[in-house]
């Protein structure tokens, strides 16, 4: 008996224990959330990774009966470096904004920069770089942060 629980007690210490985690989980290369930036929109944001390149569309409509508000955004991804928990990307943001309220409706910016990303399911995103702003009516350049918080599935 005494050799049997000794042959027991070894195989069991000689014997792998997995645990539940994925060392290799699926890439999630598809992101949706909220998003603020002055280059990179203002709204419903959605984010698609092709590998290294990205995608960002980000979109804020608000129509009323006296009243239009709407910000589109278009903006190109491209990442550094990923972690499980982290990326760092570069962005070029182009973002178009129309609200009828003012004199000069239509309003255009650029901007780029880098950025981080942090978290696994849920990311913050933050978007720090150099702005150009109203390139269509009075060009002015100015330093940019930009935020957005996503869901990555």
């Amino acid at each position: 008996m005494k050799v049997f629980i000794l042959f027991f007690a070894i195989a069991l210490c000689a014997t792998h224990i997995y645990s539940q985690e994925n060392d290799n989980p699926e890439p999630r290369n598809n992101e949706f959330g909220i998003h603020a930036g002055t280059s990179t929109g203002l709204g419903l944001s959605y984010r698609h990774w092709f590998n290294k390149p990205g995608l960002q569309i980000t979109l804020l409509p608000i129509i009323s009966d006296d009243y239009t508000f709407v910000s589109a955004a278009l903006t190109g991804l491209y990442s550094f470096k990923e972690t499980k928990y982290a990326r760092v990307y570069g962005y070029l943001g182009n973002h178009i904004i129309y609200n009828s309220d003012t004199s000069d409706p239509v309003t255009y910016n650029i901007g780029l920069g880098p950025a981080f990303s942090f978290g696994s399911t849920v990311a913050f995103n933050l978007m720090f770089g150099y702005g150009m702003y109203d390139i269509l009516n009075s060009f002015n350049l100015l330093p940019t942060i930009e935020g957005g918080l996503y869901f990555k599935f």
